[in-house]
């Protein structure tokens, strides 16, 4: 994993390398969270190469839950504490270990986990937790991640393709509300719902795909998830 910053404008031209190293004039993108972000700000860049957009539980800053509002009050001292850690990293001042992270075990773990209502509370406690997630990420890109979740959103003027909005009934950071008003204003969006937490991928994954193929299958079942 690299130190350097990543952020949304990083990971929009990753995107955009992708497509065009793999010969996709034009895609069906899919992003989740914070993926849901970069997809987002893809499309209002590059509207020209979207088909259409899907987007998993997006989390706008507009739409947090009360509980979660101090989050996007810290974010500036975020953004500041991330640059003092990367300067830190180039002065050679760094963890050594970050643990690695399988996760696909994760995900397998979780789903057995889910199939006891008693565990519920336990699997959300561990997949929102800071301190598990620092084992397993270099804490400047933990502290950029979180400002780049709540970047404003794109003008949704410049995006035009079909989009669909997955969200999941648990609300464990939006509300889910909320959210669909915000992306009312989108000029072709639909909306869907999940009964799960914030992780439908995790959580839901036979009906995250079934949900994705059967919107999609009018069109090209090309899609890129990110």
């Amino acid at each position: 994993m690299v130190r350097d910053r990543g952020d949304l404008d990083t990971w929009v031209g990753d995107l955009l390398t992708s497509l065009n190293e793999t010969g996709q004039e034009r895609a069906v993108i899919v992003g989740h969270s914070l993926g849901a972000q970069v997809a987002l700000h893809f499309a209002a860049t590059y509207p020209e190469r979207m088909t259409s957009l899907f987007l998993i539980d997006p989390v706008l800053r507009t739409a947090l839950l009360p509980k979660n509002q101090w989050i996007l009050t810290a974010s500036p001292v975020f953004s500041v504490a991330a640059a003092l850690i990367r300067f830190a990293n180039r002065l050679g001042l760094y963890r050594r270990h970050i643990e690695p992270l399988d996760l696909r075990e994760l995900d397998r773990a979780a789903r057995i986990a889910l199939k006891s209502p008693e565990n519920t509370e336990a699997f959300i406690k561990q997949y929102s937790s800071t301190r598990a997630d620092l084992k397993h990420i270099h804490s400047a890109q933990y502290l950029q991640d979180v400002v780049e979740l709540l970047r404003p959103a794109p003008d949704f003027a410049k995006i035009g393709c079909p989009v669909r909005v997955l969200l999941s009934t648990g609300a464990t950071f939006a509300s889910e509300v909320e959210t669909r008003r915000e992306f009312s204003a989108l000029v072709n969006v639909s909306f869907a719902a999940i009964d799960c937490h914030h992780w439908p991928v995790t959580e839901r994954p036979e009906e995250v795909r079934l949900a994705i193929e059967t919107w999609v299958a009018g069109g090209s079942l090309n899609s890129t998830a990110f």
